[in-house]
């Protein structure tokens, strides 16, 4: 649903999807937090959210999803975080954090 014109934050029902495996919201206008429930997503492959005017403290779990291979939150300026210490046994391989402001 990238590029799609949603705006407003992230509904809470998309919670309730326990299995989904890919996100892809880039290039729409969340303009609102990562939500923390996106760590539960334990089948999650992708998360694109780049471009989204994202703000806050990044859920730092989603580092932690052992089957993530792609992340990509870039070019939201106020999005913040700590890149933690990885798991060798990551599945993650494409991370783009630029025009963030992770230390």
């Amino acid at each position: 649903m990238s590029s799609c014109n949603i705006s407003g934050p992230i509904d809470s029902s998309l919670a309730t999807l326990e299995k989904l495996s890919i996100i892809r919201l880039s290039l729409n206008d969340i303009s609102n937090s990562v939500p923390e429930f996106f760590t539960d997503f334990s089948n999650l492959n992708v998360l694109e959210i780049s471009s989204c005017s994202l703000n806050g403290l990044f859920p730092k779990g989603i580092f932690q999803l052992q089957t993530l291979k792609v992340l990509d939150i870039s070019n939201n300026r106020d999005l913040h975080g700590v890149l933690p210490n990885f798991l060798p046994h990551a599945a993650l391989h494409t991370m783009n954090l630029s025009k963030t402001n992770f230390s």
